[in-house]
């Protein structure tokens, strides 16, 4: 058979139409497929393994650090622009070229405004506008629209950069002057529809309210139809505006009629205002509840998606109160689940953690927060939460208290493995927890890895946290006296955390701001020692203590010091080390320690010369003894001293 013949039997070869692809459709399709990663750090914090943040003060220091940085970069590029002139990066970030700053040297016409415009340069804009009128040069209205939306949206400044959130915070001010904004407004000629509602929009925003509704009444007066836009600030407004609650639900049915008397379709922004205005005209929550359903319904009816806000506020109307409904939150759960969620606006942030606080604290109901948390860790959606890092710590917080409470501690602690300390850094309260779960069902397995992330997270810098750790710690050596692991580690962990407060002591030393210790600190550090079998940690311990006794503050645990001269000849002690514990009770008032000391010499037939050192120092510090610990025996006096 001839190579023609075989051709000719072949099917024809048929090129597929060429795809239009994006320039990230290759980078899309690869990270589809791969998943969150809990073994590793978040992607902002990624730079030098050695600097990874470990816990909530490094995380704090690496952000602000960023926003330092970017401040620094963005302070140069502003002074000397002139230095970035020459740019031969391929292709040009805009943010990072040339700009250029306008003054009245320049010969500036109409385009050089609409850049200026297009690129959201406030200034150069506000520079333009005014040189262009000096001259008498006509400005279009449609132009002068767009300077009146662009002056408004950005409050009258320059847009702060996204990156640097104080910036964003500081410039929230409630009130902020207009400009020229109300100047521009007058020019314009021809005032139509999108003339007013930019107008309307804008100061509403800036929190001239009262202007932007004389405005809207011009309008309306005028016969000129608002733009969806106007609508649902003028809604807004209203709760500000009237204060009888019939009267602001009729303002908000009325402005809805006013809407579709004009035929102006609302948008999802229109019900949220509704909601937002409904949740706080109080009304009785069934009123409320009920009027909710039928702006619901009527949602549904026009076809409109809720947003992520939408149903935080159905939360806030259904699931709050005295009686909060539990299959409001299983339904918005039920529209959630596998879905790709998108953030509309930044209130969309706030349901997640709005859920999962409903799910800890209000229903209890773990299937709820497993049922959430899948949500979030689908389809990336875990990245709404990383927009905000104090939404994010109140989310895991809830979630992993509500585990502590209603599943058994080994599922808890593969949670937690996964998520800490890579995604959540636990907070003080939450470790507590976990230490006393640990104590009741008796998991002392888990013990070495809480010591190991407590001193990870630095949270030995305030001494009520760590009070609070070592009473529990030492409740846990209690109750496993006999797990030689657990109690090395127990007595490593006390051995490292002594060691970090006495760095941080000597640290502010240096600065004259030497901050006393707390002698329970030392107590519960003998007593874990003591349980360790580590009797020379614990005898230097009290060495420590004895040389700083006048710098502790607090009462020391005098058991455990009790504890410690039980035991002491037995293992390798010394008379000294006796006299050291008990001039520390005795300096803190006490006479238990002193009364215990003196019966073990009568047992050990110790020198009556030691018994009368051990008086002296009880005298010393005022302290009472009983009449048969002051007259030492005759017994006890050594062989070549008695008659």
């Amino acid at each position: 058979m001839s190579i023609r013949n075989v051709a000719t039997k072949l099917p024809p070869i048929k090129i597929p139409n060429r795809i239009p692809r994006g320039k990230t459709d290759i980078l899309k399709a690869l990270s589809m497929t791969v998943g969150m990663d809990s073994t590793a750090p978040e992607y902002s914090f990624i730079d030098d393994p050695r600097l990874l943040p470990t816990n909530s003060y490094q995380r704090l220091a690496f952000r602000l650090s960023k926003e330092s940085g970017l401040k620094a970069a963005k302070y140069f590029f502003e002074k000397y622009p002139e230095c970035f002139h020459r740019d031969q990066s391929e292709p040009k970030i805009e943010a990072f070229t040339f700009k250029e700053i306008y003054d009245e040297s320049m010969d500036l016409t109409e385009d050089d405004l609409i850049e200026a415009i297009s690129k959201n340069q406030v200034n150069n804009a506000q520079t333009a506008y005014q040189l262009i009128t000096k001259k008498g040069i006509e400005i279009s209205d449609a132009t002068k629209v767009e300077l009146i939306q662009l002056l408004l949206f950005f409050r009258n400044s320059e847009p702060s950069d996204p990156d640097i959130k104080s910036q964003a915070v500081e410039s929230l001010s409630p009130i902020v002057d207009p400009g020229i904004s109300l100047d521009v407004f007058q020019s314009i000629k021809n005032k139509n529809t999108l003339a007013y509602s930019s107008m309307i929009a804008g100061l509403t925003k800036i929190g001239m309210k009262e202007r932007a509704s004389f405005l809207a009444k011009e309008a309306m007066d005028s016969n000129i139809p608002l733009t969806v836009e106007a609508y649902n600030y003028l809604i807004l407004y209203i709760r500000d505006k009237f204060r009888n609650k019939d009267e602001i639900w009729e303002n908000v049915l009325n402005y809805l009629q006013i809407m579709s008397d004009n035929h102006v379709s609302p948008n999802v922004e229109t019900f949220n205002c509704v909601l937002f205005t409904l949740r706080g005209i109080g009304y009785m929550p069934q009123v409320c509840q009920s009027l909710a359903k039928k702006v619901m319904h009527e949602m549904k009816n026009c076809k409109i998606e809720p947003s992520l806000y939408t149903y935080q506020l159905l939360l806030d109307i259904f699931c709050t109160g005295r009686d909060p409904n539990q299959r409001v939150l299983e339904d918005i759960l039920l529209a959630l689940d596998g879905k790709k969620l998108t953030m509309q606006t930044t209130k969309d942030c706030q349901l997640f953690v709005s859920v999962m606080r409903l799910c800890c604290k209000t229903f209890g109901n773990p299937g709820l927060a497993y049922k959430l948390h899948d949500i979030v860790t689908q389809h990336e959606n875990f990245l709404l939460l990383d927009h905000n890092e104090s939404f994010k710590k109140d989310y895991y917080e809830n979630f992993f208290m509500l585990l502590l409470r209603a599943e058994v501690l080994q599922n808890v602690m593969q949670v937690y493995d996964r998520y800490v300390p890579n995604t959540y850094v636990p907070s003080v309260q939450l470790l507590m927890e976990i230490i006393d779960a640990i104590n009741l069902y008796q998991a002392f397995e888990y013990i070495p890895q809480i010591c190991s992330d407590y001193l990870m997270f630095d949270y030995h810098l305030r001494e009520n946290w760590v009070l609070d750790a070592l009473s529990r710690f030492c409740e846990a050596s209690d109750a496993c006296i006999n797990d030689e692991k657990v109690q090395t580690h127990l007595s490593n962990f006390i051995t490292s955390l002594l060691n970090m407060m006495q760095e941080r002591a000597d640290r502010l030393a240096e600065k004259q701001d030497r901050q006393p210790m707390d002698s329970r600190i030392y107590s519960y550090g003998i007593k874990i020692f003591l349980n360790a079998g580590d009797y020379q940690k614990a005898q230097k311990l009290v060495l420590k203590m004895y040389n700083e006794r006048k710098n502790l503050t607090g009462q020391p645990i005098l058991e455990f010091l009790i504890n410690f001269i039980d035991t002491l000849f037995a293992n390798g002690g010394t008379t000294k080390n006796l006299k050291e514990a008990v001039t520390i009770a005795c300096h803190f008032g006490d006479a238990s320690v002193i009364e215990k000391a003196l019966k073990i010499c009568r047992q050990m037939n110790l020198p009556s010369s030691f018994r009368s050192s051990l008086i002296e120092i009880a005298d010393e510090n005022r302290i009472t003894l009983k009449e048969e610990d002051k007259c030492p025996d005759s017994n006890d006096d050594p062989p070549d001293q008695k008659k």
